[in-house]
Parts: C-alpha cells; sequence; structure tokens
C-alpha cells in the first residue's frame, strides 16, 4: 500500500517512486560524475567544479546558472542513454522528478529493489 506523499520544499509534488529506483551515495555521486566530466573532455579542474555543482544539485537542491546546468546535463546525457544508475537518479532530481537527496519528504517514501549497479 502506497502512502500519500507530502511534497518537496520545491514545491514539486511526487506521485510516487518507482519502486525499482534508489538514490545514490554522495561520494559515489562524485566519483562516477568526476569521471564521467572527464571522459567528456573537461580538463581535471573543470570537471571538479562541474562535479561539485552536480553533487550539491543532487544532495541540497542548489541552484547554478542555467550554463552550468546545461554543462552537466551534457556530461550525463549519454549515462543517462546507456541507463546508468548514477546519472538516471542525477537526472531526475536536477529535473526535479525526484526530490534531493537531503530532502524532508525522503523518511516517507518507500525505496525497494534498487537498479543493477551499471
Amino acid at each position: 500500500m502506497r502512502r500519500e506523499p507530502e511534497p518537496v520544499d520545491s514545491g514539486v509534488q511526487i506521485d510516487f517512486l518507482p519502486v525499482n529506483l534508489s538514490y545514490v551515495p554522495e561520494r559515489e555521486m562524485y566519483t562516477m560524475f568526476n569521471a564521467a566530466a572527464q571522459q567528456h573532455g573537461h580538463d581535471a579542474q573543470t570537471a571538479a567544479v562541474l562535479t561539485r555543482c552536480a553533487v550539491n544539485m543532487y544532495s541540497l537542491g542548489c541552484g547554478y546558472h542555467p550554463e552550468v546546468v546545461g554543462r552537466i546535463l551534457a556530461v550525463l546525457e549519454t549515462h543517462v542513454v546507456a541507463n546508468e544508475r548514477w546519472a538516471r537518479v542525477l537526472s531526475k532530481v536536477i529535473n526535479r522528478e525526484l526530490p534531493k537527496l537531503r530532502g524532508t519528504c525522503l523518511p516517507i517514501i518507500s525505496m525497494h529493489e534498487p537498479l543493477p549497479h551499471s
């Protein structure tokens, strides 16, 4: 039986979470995104900045200039298409389809059967 969701801090209503979707630990998100940013062609310093921004968006719901968000989404694109769990979850948080990792509604959300690791 599903519980009725509570509104997310941003005002976005979450109807439900698919039972096959789970959050990724911040450390894993940092490692995966940083590697992806460097593979995408960013130098180590730029990759580190984009990674910190991406993890802040994921964890805390921080907002950034659209150009920064666009660069993050460009890094994610091929990984989302490849169905990599970390990229799918980050993309959904950025697009407000999932609440931020440290959101107040997380305790009420039941997360079962995490996606297989990419």
